[in-house]
């Protein structure tokens, strides 16, 4: 119970920040990276993690057939949810831009937690 609990506090925390960083305008001084593609790979990273973190929270315990339906179900709406946020970062004045390359490092994001939760299932949604 307390493992299920930590993941959902996660989730929550993650999805938070995700949604704060994304469209508040925040004045952080840190090194710059030199890498072209870096963006993708946080977007990448932080939708995976939520994957996991959130199919760990509403998948554990569940039966199998009722598991594969949760995980459609939650990536799903972290690709809409996403796909919001950069319509958000589009229309909303705040110095932050939208791009379609972001929704697909998400989209690609939510597939590799769900190849991570896929593979660990076993062991990680008991």
């Amino acid at each position: 119970m307390l493992r299920h609990n930590f993941f959902g506090i996660a989730f929550y925390v993650l999805l938070i920040a995700i949604t704060v960083m994304s469209l508040v305008e925040l004045e952080i001084n840190l090194p710059q990276i030199k890498i072209s593609f870096f963006d993708k790979v946080v977007h990448t990273g932080a939708y995976a993690v939520l994957m996991v973190t959130g199919g760990i929270f509403y998948l554990a315990g569940k039966e199998k057939k009722d598991q594969n339906r949760r995980v459609v179900v939650l990536g799903l709406l972290l690709v809409v949810y996403g796909i919001l946020i950069e319509i958000l970062q589009k229309v909303l004045p705040v110095n932050r831009w939208w791009e379609v390359w972001d929704i697909l490092a998400n989209v690609i994001g939510v597939l590799l937690g769900v190849l991570v939760l896929r593979a660990f299932s076993a062991k990680i949604l008991r």
